[in-house]
């Protein structure tokens, strides 16, 4: 989409991943309009490191792999370029290392839902293994929080790219829609192998 002047209408994306359990780790992108419009959306194959990847990736593994094997491919490979890119896993930060575009990260405030490292500790206990680069919150909106890293350099009408986005839908919601898009995928795939499986069998029968 364009304006009238032929330049890009601003856009903003927004990138996740999903795991399952059976296939690994699955990236999905989506880019929106600032009235909450879907524009593009991409999606990974999943992923799923070998036993020798968990070994010699050790804690660095879950940041490679959505880092360098899903995050970024999808922004680089997407037809749209956004203003900026919102993700809910602290630990695709480190696209901001990868690509020229200001990566942040979409939080709750209200305590309920804890961050993927706050979830971390809990669940290892381990504090050495959650470290995150330090992070600034540029403001608030509703019950969302979007943090950037200390270290980026922010253009100024970034915050009033996402209040427009945020007076159509909350910052957090389009990250259900890529995981519910995720899992129509993903059901397709698997529908699509039982039914060849079916005609492989019918056909040697």
């Amino acid at each position: 989409m364009t304006t009238v002047d032929g330049k890009p209408l601003p856009a903003i994306g927004f990138l996740t991943a999903v795991e399952s359990p059976q296939h690994g780790l699955f990236g999905g992108y989506l880019v929106l309009s600032l009235q909450g419009r879907p524009l593009e959306f991409r999606c990974t194959t999943p992923v799923k490191p070998t036993r020798a990847q968990e070994i010699l990736y050790g804690k660095t593994l879950r940041p490679y792999l959505l880092c360098e094997l899903l995050g970024h491919p999808l922004i680089s490979q997407a037809q749209l370029r956004p203003e900026l890119v919102v993700t809910n896993q602290n630990e695709m930060l480190g696209l901001s290392l990868l690509c020229d575009l200001p990566v942040g990260v979409v939080s709750p405030i209200d305590g309920e839902a804890a961050s993927d490292a706050d979830r971390f500790i809990e669940k290892t206990g381990d504090l050495s293994l959650s470290r995150q680069p330090s992070l600034t919150s540029i403001n608030t909106w509703g019950n969302c929080q979007v943090q950037f890293p200390e270290e980026t350099q922010l253009e100024p009408n970034i915050r009033e790219l996402l209040d427009r986005l945020s007076s159509y839908v909350e910052l957090n919601e389009p990250f259900s829609r890529i995981e519910a898009a995720l899992a129509e995928a993903q059901q397709a795939a698997e529908e699509e192998v039982d039914d060849n499986e079916t005609h492989r069998n019918q056909a040697a029968a």
